[in-house]
């Protein structure tokens, strides 16, 4: 979840499922949905499905990222 520090990479779901062998929004689903929901972090997807998506924080979220990243330390 650092990647979201990478603010044009952000972190790519597909490459958390083949690092961790766990789908991201099964892991963090609850945290990304709240995010999204506060306009903290966005997912750029036409299609509105996971594959091929990166999650990215927005400009809003960066301005508070630490309490953005605390979210996804347990």
């Amino acid at each position: 979840m650092l990647g979201l520090r990478l603010t044009q990479e952000g972190v790519s779901a597909e490459a958390f499922h083949q690092r961790f062998g766990q789908d991201l929004m099964t892991v963090f689903g609850k945290e990304i949905n709240e995010l999204i929901g506060l306009g903290m972090e966005q997912v750029p997807s036409p299609t509105g499905r996971w594959a091929g998506v990166r999650l990215r924080i927005t400009r809003r979220g960066r301005l508070i990222g630490n309490q953005v990243f605390m979210r996804f330390v347990d």
